[in-house]
C-alpha cells in the first residue's frame, strides 16, 4: 500500500488530498492498482495565511440534508463551540431536545468539547434543520477519524433520511385526501 499526498493552494488557502493506492491481490487484476481518493480537505496556516509552514489546522466541510433543510458546516478542532447562522446553539435551538439531537454524534463518539462547528442552515423547519445538522456533523466526524464510522453507522447517523412531503395531486384536496363525496 502506497500513500500519495497532494497539496494545492487556492486563494491563500491550502488543500490537502490523501490518496491510498493498494495493489490488487487477485490474479485476474494483477498489476492493477485500487485507489481510494479521500478528496481535498481545507487546511489553514498561521494568522497571515500566506506561508505553508507545516503547522496546519484541519477543517472538515460537510453538508447534511433532511426534508427540505440543508446544513453546511465547517468543523475544526477546538473547545466545542457551535455557531449556527451566527448564533449559539442554545439561542438557535431553544428546545433542549433539538440541542440533544445536534450533540448526539459528539456524545456517541466521546468527542464532546473537541471540535468547534460553524454552520449555515436554511430551509425546512427547526426539527429538519437539527437533523440535517446532525448528519453533517456525523459525516465530518467520520472523515476526521474513520474508526468512528461503525458506531455512527450503527446508530443511523450517517444515513440520509429520504422521506419527503408528497406532492399535491390535481382533483384531490391534498396528496391523497379526496374531496368530500356528495351523493346528490
Amino acid at each position: 500500500m502506497r500513500n500519495n499526498i497532494q497539496i494545492k493552494k487556492i486563494d491563500n488557502e491550502y488543500y490537502i488530498n490523501l490518496i491510498w493506492i493498494k495493489e490488487s491481490p487477485n490474479k485476474k487484476t494483477e498489476g492493477r492498482s485500487i485507489g481510494f481518493d479521500m478528496g481535498y480537505k481545507k487546511l489553514l496556516t498561521d494568522n497571515n495565511g500566506n506561508n505553508y509552514n507545516g503547522n496546519l489546522r484541519e477543517i472538515y466541510d460537510k453538508i447534511g440534508r433532511r426534508k427540505t433543510a440543508i446544513a453546511r458546516i465547517s468543523m475544526t478542532p477546538g473547545q466545542g463551540q457551535i455557531k449556527i447562522n451566527g448564533r449559539t446553539l442554545a439561542n438557535y435551538f431553544p428546545s433542549e431536545i433539538l440541542q440533544i439531537v445536534v450533540n448526539q454524534p459528539f456524545a456517541l463518539t466521546n468527542t464532546v468539547g473537541s471540535f468547534d462547528v460553524t454552520a449555515s442552515v436554511d430551509g425546512g423547519g427547526i426539527k429538519g434543520q437539527a437533523e440535517a445538522l446532525r448528519l453533517a456533523i456525523s459525516r465530518a466526524l467520520q472523515t476526521q477519524d474513520s474508526e468512528l464510522r461503525s458506531p455512527l453507522k450503527k446508530e443511523g447517523f450517517l444515513t440520509r433520511d429520504p422521506r419527503m412531503v408528497e406532492r399535491k395531486k390535481f382533483g384531490r384536496r391534498k396528496a391523497r385526501r379526496r374531496f368530500q363525496f356528495s351523493k346528490r
